[in-house]
């Protein structure tokens, strides 16, 4: 039993590294995951207050998302892995709210989870095309253990909680004829969720631009961003490519996974639009799995239609 605790904890230790660590920020969502986490400058749908709050400014309608991911399948036997994500987002005539709930756990000998409930808001400044938002989070650690591990956090129920702020800006520029959009999200703050001992939560600086070309019959938006996290300089790069308006091809890279993904849109006359999103994430650092699944749902309600029969 002890041979096996050890296994499966030296095998949580390199997940969650190539995972990012505690409460990791780059791959929630499917769209997002799907162009290599180069979200920051877009952030334009219900993800926006963990991917940058001042993407709430661009959403205009009611939105809906869940999202469920299984990362790194058939890595090691009796370890399961799983993310949840859900987020709503409401426009209000002041500013818009947002509401997000994320969950990583890993079970095995140990029973690990990571929980943040996030509320964010974002409003755009039109005389300068900047918006600015600000998310609040609340990150809680649970650790259910083994009693026949010899550590008191293990060993008995551990749960640990702070709080985290963070803050996005968002430039909107027209350059050459072409929309520009530079974006960046940073925290404010390192909330310490250790145990017995300190544990902060590394500061997190998100900074990126995408442009958004517009032709006859379909739209490409490339993306390029960058992750500053505990003295590394991650690069990410993605790209979308709005086939029609129903289908949307997505491909993306950063240092951990090479991404691939894709959306289809469904118009429903009653309310608005259902949207799934899928990402598929070959990983780049860890063998023998494959691969990580990702896929969204997600609810546009138009609120046009609601006087329509």
């Amino acid at each position: 039993m002890y041979i096996l605790f050890i296994m499966k904890f030296i095998f949580f230790v390199v997940v969650s590294s190539a995972l990012f660590a505690s409460f990791e920020t780059y791959n929630w969502g499917s769209r997002a995951v799907g162009m290599g986490g180069s979200f920051v400058s877009i952030s334009d749908d219900a993800s926006a207050p963990i991917w940058n709050p001042a993407g709430m400014s661009k959403i205009k309608n009611i939105e809906f998302m869940f999202s469920y991911s299984k990362p790194y399948i058939g890595l090691i036997d009796g370890v399961n892995i799983d993310k949840n994500f859900l987020s709503f987002v409401i426009p209000t005539k002041i500013i818009p709210v947002g509401f997000v709930w994320t969950k990583l756990s890993v079970g095995s000998a140990i029973k690990y989870s990571e929980d943040s409930v996030i509320i964010s808001t974002g409003k755009k400044i039109e005389k300068l095309n900047l918006s600015l938002g600000v998310s609040v989070k609340y990150l809680g650690v649970k650790v259910v253990g083994d009693n026949n591990v010899d550590d008191p956090v293990i060993k008995n129920k551990g749960y640990t909680s702070a709080l985290e702020l963070d803050l996005g800006f968002l430039y909107f520029a027209k350059i050459y004829s072409k929309n520009f959009c530079f974006g960046l999200s940073t925290m404010l703050n390192e909330p310490d969720v250790g145990f017995s001992k300190v544990d902060v939560v590394k500061r997190k600086i998100n900074f990126g631009v995408s442009m958004e070309t517009n032709m006859p019959n379909f739209i490409i938006i490339p993306s390029i961003s960058f992750l500053v996290y505990n003295n590394n300089f991650v690069p990410m790069l993605g790209c979308e490519f709005g086939i029609n308006k129903n289908l949307v091809l997505r491909s993306g890279y950063n240092y951990t996974d090479l991404n691939f993904g894709f959306s289809y849109n469904f118009l429903i006359k009653v309310f608005g639009e259902i949207k799934i999103d899928y990402a598929y994430s070959l990983p780049l650092s860890l063998t023998d799995n494959s691969g990580s699944h990702n896929v969204s749902l997600v609810l546009k309600f138009d609120k046009s239609l609601k006087f329509k029969k």
